[in-house]
Order: C-alpha cells, then structure tokens, then sequence
C-alpha cells in the first residue's frame, strides 16, 4: 500500500531514506518553517541555523537583498556574493539552499530550483568571471572574488 494516492503531486521527502518521494512529508517527520512550504529537515538543525544567520548577514546589505523585478538567477547570484562578503568563502553551511529559497520567497521574488542554485555556486566558485557582464552584480565584488576564490 502507498502512503498516498497516485493523483497525488509527488515531491521529495527529504525525512525518509527509505521513501524516494512522497506526497507529504509532514507525514514522515519533517518539520516546516512557518508561513513556508520548504521542509526542515530534522536531522541537522545547527547547520541550518548557521546557513539561515549566514543569508539572514548577507541580505542586510541591500545590494545583496533579492528582488520581485530580477530573474530568478541574478537574485542567486546577487544572494551567492552576498554569503561570499560576508564569510569570505563559498563554502557554506549546510542548508544554504534553502536559506536561499526562504530569502527569496520572503522578498517575493523568484527563484530557482535547487540544484540550479547550486550550479551558480559552483560555477562562481570556477569561474567568477562568468557573470561579468550582469548588471545584478558589482564588476568589482567579482574582480575581489576572482582574487580571493580562483588563487
């Protein structure tokens, strides 16, 4: 027997291993963040405070805050730099991504799926040069990155 109905949207479940997908995962033990959709994982609440302290730092500067009016990349890549010039690397906590999402959402503003939010993070980490001609991003945060993260 399933535990949900076939017409049932399916969505990770990121509370059990053992279910691949489910139609709620509440219903397997995750917890949600109030007045979102985006499940908590039980498991590593500390790492997730850290990640969410980490953008909740980032967003205070407003160059760095997402927008309704920007594509869904340019408020990632604007909240990816901001992480960056805060902490001063691109390894962060684990959870980012979903800080992430949460930011944007909270600003009403568009966002990618995860694993795009991803991508960005990794190709700022290997080629910051990239994203040079974005008008979301200050050339000169990108030249500094260059520095710091490519050397």
């Amino acid at each position: 027997m399933l535990p949900f109905q076939s017409s049932d949207p399916l969505i990770p479940c990121q509370a059990c291993p053992s279910l691949a997908y489910s139609a709620d995962p509440l219903r397997h033990g995750a917890r949600m963040i109030e007045g979102h959709d985006i499940p908590l994982s039980a498991v590593y609440p500390r790492t997730q405070a850290a990640a969410d302290a980490l953008v909740a730092e980032a967003l205070e500067d407003l160059r760095f805050a997402p927008r309704p009016d920007l594509r869904a990349s340019d408020n990632v890549l604007r909240i990816v730099v901001g992480t960056w010039f805060v902490s001063g690397t691109l390894d962060f906590p684990r959870g980012w991504v979903r800080s992430v999402m949460v930011a944007c959402r909270a600003a009403g503003a568009a966002h990618p799926n995860a694993k795009c939010i991803r991508w960005y993070r990794s190709k700022m980490r290997d080629t910051p040069y990239y994203f040079k001609f974005r008008k979301c991003i200050d050339s000169d945060l990108l030249d500094q990155m260059a520095d710091d993260v490519v050397t």
